[in-house]
């Protein structure tokens, strides 16, 4: 199992990350190799605001899926078009799995758009309850082992290979690389790829338009 360093604090996709910089903390870990094609990393959140007010921390939307374990709301939840915030408050944590662009199709074999303001209950994927995973991963217990955990669960879900997943991934790799690119059409001419057919690749695989991810 690889794991990134502890000390690592990615901001991406969080605002104002440095507000809380001593009471809240955000890190990742590289999946194992198994997992490498699909998922972009696990994170955990941990906070402690005791005795002092919350405060909203603002998320920027990214074109990946996210299984979210949190008390009481524990889903899958498909990629947002939309900035949107929540208000840390208290003491608690939870544990992620960001999946990268594509990545999450090839376990559902249902088309990503459908997880579009529509939250996934992981026990159709994981055959898992979520009060278990919250237990497991919410608890005592050290970072590695729950992330060794849910990399093992994971695995035991593996699905074949799908080159289509690993093509979806590199587009989007290739819209974040170019940033002047603000056309669908544009888009379709560099991967030598029919307009409409780019957009059924990520009605299917991404869960939003090209124009939404540009």
């Amino acid at each position: 199992m690889k794991h990134a360093d502890h000390a690592v604090r990615p901001s991406m996709g969080l605002l104002n990350l440095d507000e809380g910089d001593n009471r809240y903390c955000l890190t990742r870990y590289a999946p194992s190799e198994a997992l490498s094609s699909l998922v972009k990393h696990f994170w955990i959140v941990s906070w402690d605001l005791t005795g002092h007010d919350p405060y909203p921390q603002h998320v920027v939307p990214n074109p990946c899926v996210n299984l979210v374990v949190e008390r009481g709301n524990t889903f899958f939840f498909g990629p947002s078009g939309q900035k949107f915030s929540y208000l840390v408050r208290g003491k608690g944590s939870v544990f992620g799995v960001k999946f990268k662009p594509g990545g999450f199709y090839p376990f559902i074999r249902t088309p990503v758009s459908t997880l579009y303001g529509n939250p996934l209950n992981v026990s159709g994927v994981l055959d898992v309850d979520a009060p278990l995973l919250e237990e497991r991963l919410l608890g005592d217990g050290s970072d590695a082992d729950k992330v060794s955990y849910m990399d093992q669960l994971l695995c035991k879900h593996l699905p074949p290979p799908d080159d289509q997943a690993i093509l979806v991934s590199q587009i989007v790799l290739y819209i974040e690389q170019h940033r002047d690119m603000l056309r669908v059409d544009d888009l379709s001419a560099s991967w030598n790829m029919h307009t409409r057919k780019l957009q059924r690749l990520f009605n299917q695989y991404v869960g939003i338009s090209p124009k939404m991810v540009i």
